[in-house]
């Protein structure tokens, strides 16, 4: 699956990934010459996606993504949606 994303990205040719010594990067040389650099920890993944997207994950996503888990706000400070 890593290798399919990879092909998605345009990245096939990436080779030596290497996580920074306190794993917070992830960084990868590729065949044409660029180095590409990427969040390597959840905490900050899902900061960055609060950021993005401005709201909590709804229930019906939760249900959908997370199974049998109870809901919990994804972006503390940004509203929770009401429950069904």
């Amino acid at each position: 699956m890593l290798l399919a994303r990879r092909r998605r990205l345009g990245i096939a040719s990436s080779t030596h990934p290497l996580l920074s010594p306190d794993g917070r990067w992830l960084a990868s040389g590729c065949a044409d010459g660029t180095v590409r650099v990427w969040i390597a920890t959840l905490e900050e993944l899902a900061e960055v996606g609060c950021q993005k997207v401005y709201r909590n994950m709804t229930r019906e996503e939760w249900k959908r993504y997370f199974p049998g888990e109870p809901y919990r706000a994804t972006c503390p400070n940004r509203p929770v949606p009401a429950e069904e």
